[in-house]
């Protein structure tokens, strides 16, 4: 536990979509120094190996796999940064349900930027 032994955390991996651990504090969190070496600057792969992958993969994979781009994820239904603008730091919203009459307005309740809770009654 880094807490305890005052260690330090060395993280290692590539860009998966623009959410999760590595894209929060890539993004956000100075307190890490962070060092980007994509694929054609590490000596041991070759340009062969590249080469064969741009061909197999799609621009936006290859991108985030072997240039360390944020890509978006293709799965996605929306864009991250049409979410993001959508997400308010608000204690509490009303929103309106659609269903016609006012009673279900509900209060919604955002326990961290992550999880939303709507309370129906």
């Amino acid at each position: 536990m880094l807490a305890v032994s005052h260690g330090r955390l060395i993280a290692m991996g590539t860009p998966h979509g623009k959410r999760g651990f590595f894209h929060n504090e890539w993004r956000s969190n100075p307190a890490f120094r962070k060092f980007k070496v994509t694929a054609a600057e590490c000596p041991r792969i070759s340009a062969e190996y590249l080469k064969a992958e741009r061909a197999a993969l799609s621009d936006r994979w290859y991108a985030q796999e072997f240039e360390c781009e944020w890509q978006e994820s293709e799965a996605a239904l929306f864009r991250s940064d049409i979410i993001e603008r959508a997400v308010r730091d608000h204690a509490e919203l009303e929103i309106d349900l659609g269903l016609g009459c006012s009673e279900y307005a509900a209060p919604v309740h955002y326990t961290d930027r992550d999880v939303l809770d709507i309370d129906l009654e």
